[in-house]
């Protein structure tokens, strides 16, 4: 079984076409099939590995001999493909560079929680430096990301 992520940000037409809503979607696709099923977490008993996740979507199995295989794995040669891809042009060097922002953008956006009150104020002190550190630093191409931080400080 082999993994992919896809940001539906840079492809969503291909995430539209296979109906995927959320993050993140684990979706498998028996080989030269385009359509594919999402697996729900509660679908799967334990440790996410290869042939767990193999289990838990119908009419797929993991190779007898990697029952115990973990996820980190997936680039082993021994593993054997049960999803298909879509092909794509190489990236140029400014979709990679707007790839990297639009996660790093949906990072901040949902990677601080403050669930416990406000920020202690060395902590507030110690995240606004950062926050000046990336001002200076952010290519500017990244304007977006630019954007938020501004917004942030």
């Amino acid at each position: 079984i082999e993994f992919h992520g896809v940001s539906c940000s840079v492809h969503g037409d291909l995430c539209r076409d296979q109906a995927v809503k959320g993050y993140p979607t684990l979706k498998a696709f028996k080989k030269g099939s385009s359509e594919g099923e999402i697996l729900k977490r509660e679908r799967v008993s334990g440790k996410l590995t290869i042939n767990a996740v193999a289990k838990a979507f119908d009419g797929f199995e993991a190779p007898e001999n990697e029952t115990d295989l973990n996820v980190d794995a997936v680039n082993d040669n021994r593993v054997q493909n049960a999803m298909i891809s879509y092909e794509s042009e190489t990236k140029s060097k400014e979709d990679t560079f707007a790839d990297a922002m639009r996660s790093f953008v949906f990072s901040l956006k949902v990677g601080i929680y403050v669930e416990n009150g406000p920020l202690k104020h060395e902590r507030l002190l110690a995240f606004f430096q950062w926050l000046e550190l990336l001002n200076i630093s952010l290519p500017i191409e990244w304007k977006s990301a630019q954007n938020l931080v501004d917004d942030l400080r």
